[in-house]
């Protein structure tokens, strides 16, 4: 296992581009989204690829979670802070074009199921904390970002 500063230096070394750097990014905080996408932009002249492939799939071990603007943690990670970051990021994408977004979802996306009212009601994708209910969790949050990311 690499610290994060080691794996910069590990892909400087085997890609023999110095310019590859760290930028801390939590997809649970909005606050940490913003202030990722506000040093990006002041630092990095162009984004011709933006990879969304985070996953808070730990939940069926850890149980569910919440982020800090109060989400379940699936729906946080796997949906929110993605929609969130590509926003931030869109205008950058377009002045690089031809540019490229690409979002990674999962099968298990067939096996979700989204209850709008509850979603609205509780910022969560499920009514419990069950180890199945954790699953439905993250099958949610992966229909939920098929959908968005689908065009």
């Amino acid at each position: 296992a690499f610290t994060f500063l080691e794996a910069v230096s590990k892909n400087q070394i085997e890609s023999g581009n110095n310019q590859v750097v760290f930028m801390p990014l939590d997809l649970a905080d909005f606050r940490s989204v913003h202030s990722f996408a506000e040093t990006f932009l002041k630092t990095e002249p162009r984004l011709d690829i933006l990879i969304n492939n985070a996953v808070f799939a730990d939940m069926c071990i850890m149980g569910p979670g919440r982020t800090a603007d109060g989400f379940c943690m699936a729906f946080g990670v796997n949906h929110l802070g993605h929609f969130l970051l590509t926003n931030l990021l869109l205008e950058r994408l377009k002045q690089c074009g031809p540019s490229r977004v690409v979002t990674v979802s999962a099968l298990l996306h067939h096996l979700g199921r989204i209850d709008f009212a509850l979603l609205g009601s509780t910022k969560d994708l499920v009514s419990g904390q069950s180890a199945w209910q954790n699953f439905q969790a993250y099958c949610n949050s992966k229909l939920l970002t098929f959908v968005l990311f689908l065009n």
